[in-house]
């Protein structure tokens, strides 16, 4: 069966954004019109119902701005290590169903964004979490049991803005039920979210020389982009990783990035991983979707002196992530042009080309730790042709022309004015070159313990989930502005149009997981809502198949929002994808 997204680009103001593998729902401060009706609230008196903080320093954020370079990860936050739990901030009510409802609300003056580690995050059955910015228009969850890590914490992906709102429902909270204690709020000061930033740590903070992934039509190029991540360790930094395959070709996730990525305190069960940064068909001005995200790992392999970390997913992603599982190559003699994708400054994917194989080499440089790397570990990008790497871009993969993967960025010295001399370690290297299991990587990418030297990728969903548009790859989308005090979202005052609707004929059958649409940007009206619809019928709708209603709306602009449905909506022969308030 065909399973896929839509990709339309209506340019109108829409979104309602779960991330970290979400569970569907709507949080109940959204659905109350943001105050509490009808409940009898017990507030304490001897806490507050706002957890404030003040931003971190000039001079630290300066320090941090300094350090920021390869060889270590990109920090864009600053950790506020705190004691958060329902026992001693918040406001805690009783809804008329009898169910325990709990809300704090976080704010740190000046931060672009903010997330949150919980040292403790055990739900029941019946639970749900809900963190999500004041005007509703950016909402990670709900978060369920299915969100239950090993360790008993988890790590949240950043949510934009200096105010977020943690919203908790269930039966019962506590010993022997759910427990929940925040141990970190993390404060973003340098940008992670705002368009155009002139900072860092954003989409358009990297450098001029940069190719966008989906500007090229080099199949190996997109497919390994597939198996590319931002990596966010503790919060606060980041680097690249890559997904890679395994002998058993079975899609355990296991991502290759960085050692000094991890830091010298080595948590990584608080790794998120986002997946599919990346502009949409080439409209560089277009800020990708940030929102698939999965939280926690466990750590399989890692040496210091060899500089990698082999991460396993503490999740499979799900299909509609449309992740690739990247081949792999133990070559020791590789010719041709090579490239890499990776998330410099941690903006949207970025393409590195270099015309001339790479060499073996020695990268001397220290570790994290304060170790120097074993001699003649790495591959050495004499120049890139295209493209060049910075921070944020470690750990990132280098890929044969094929698509296999042959190694690991640790560091160098290639700016965009200066692209020259960048190291990745060997993965012929770090296969089994010390003797430990714990410091090897064959052990996991080669479980069958056959003598392969390379492997090809794997593709979960391969044809069967697709992301499907009409929009025309060298097309360029404008936006016509619309005068008027007052009047509709979807179309100018003086046509009075309620709704918008584009047709796909093309399928015979599927299902349909989301809608994926571009905003354009409005300067007059407040927030608002519509209604994404898909229909039957030929010429004009017949028959309501399913959708989402209520979907929050507010002043953002040329950014990708993906709006995914509670369920699939199944579909057989033509549809349209409808769009009205």
């Amino acid at each position: 069966m065909l399973r896929i997204f839509v990709f339309t680009v209506f340019f109108i103001l829409t979104s309602l954004i779960s991330g970290q593998i979400s569970h569907g729902g709507r949080p109940l401060m959204m659905d109350a019109g943001k105050t509490l009706k009808g409940v009898d609230s017990y507030a304490y008196s001897d806490r507050k119902s706002v957890v404030s903080f003040q931003p971190p320093s000039k001079e630290y954020v300066q320090n941090e701005l300094m350090n920021n370079r390869k060889g270590r990860p990109l920090r864009f936050a600053y950790p506020n290590f705190v004691e958060l739990t329902p026992d001693n901030s918040g406001i805690t009510t009783v809804l008329e169903d009898g169910r325990l409802y709990w809300q704090l609300r976080i704010k740190s003056s000046g931060a672009y964004s903010l997330n949150v580690v919980f040292d403790r995050f055990q739900l029941q059955p019946g639970d749900s979490l809900f963190i999500y910015n004041p005007s509703g228009s950016y909402v990670l969850g709900a978060l369920t049991t299915e969100n239950n890590k090993k360790w008993g914490g988890l790590a949240t992906a950043p949510i934009p803005g200096d105010e977020i709102i943690i919203e908790w429902m269930g039966n019962k909270i506590g010993k022997d039920a759910a427990k929940l204690k925040i141990g970190a709020v993390n404060h973003d000061f340098l940008n992670v979210f705002n368009v155009f930033s002139s900072k860092v740590g954003d989409f358009g903070d990297s450098g001029p020389c940069h190719t966008d992934l989906t500007c090229f039509d080099n199949d190996a190029y997109l497919q390994n982009g597939r198996s590319v991540c931002q990596v966010i360790v503790n919060g606060t930094e980041y680097c690249s990783g890559t997904l890679l395959n395994n002998t058993n070709n079975d899609g355990t996730p296991y991502v290759l990035t960085a050692g000094h990525c991890l830091g010298s305190n080595i948590s990584p069960e608080s790794v998120v991983f986002i997946f599919n940064y990346e502009v949409p068909q080439c409209q560089t001005f277009v800020e990708g979707s940030k929102i698939q995200s999965i939280s926690g790992s466990d750590l399989r392999a890692f040496a210091d002196q060899l500089d990698f970390a082999l991460l396993e997913i503490s999740e499979y992603p799900p299909d509609y992530f449309r992740t690739y599982y990247s081949g792999w190559d133990l070559t020791s003699s590789p010719s041709g042009v090579v490239h890499s994708v990776h998330h410099p400054y941690g903006d949207v994917k970025k393409v590195a080309v270099s015309s001339e194989a790479p060499i073996e080499a020695s990268y001397t440089a220290t570790s994290r730790f304060g170790n120097t790397f074993l001699d003649d570990s790495h591959w050495k990008v004499a120049e890139w042709a295209d493209g060049t790497t910075e921070p944020g871009s470690s750990g990132a993969g280098l890929f044969l022309n094929n698509g296999a993967f042959i190694g690991s960025l640790s560091g160098g010295a290639a700016t965009c004015s200066n692209p020259v001399n960048d190291y990745f370690i060997r993965l012929n290297k770090i296969w089994d070159h010390l003797p430990e299991d714990t410091a090897r990587v064959d052990v996991w990418l080669n479980p069958s313990g056959e003598g392969l030297t390379s492997l090809s990728g794997y593709d979960p969903a391969g044809t069967d989930m697709m992301r499907v548009s009409h929009f025309p790859d060298n097309g360029t989308p404008e936006v016509q502005e619309i005068t008027g005090e007052d009047g509709l979202w979807t179309g100018p005052n003086s046509l009075n149009i309620t709704d918008v609707a584009e047709k796909f004929g093309e399928f015979i059958s599927g299902e349909i997981y989301g809608v994926f649409l571009v905003p354009g940007k409005n300067y007059v009206a407040g927030d608002g809502e519509v209604d994404i619809k898909i229909w039957s019928g030929l010429d004009k709708p017949e028959l309501l198949l399913g959708g989402k209603n209520n979907v929050e709306i507010d002043g953002g602009a040329d950014k990708e929002l993906l709006v995914l449905f509670d369920q699939p909506v199944f579909f057989f022969g033509a549809f349209l994808c409808r769009l009205f308030q």
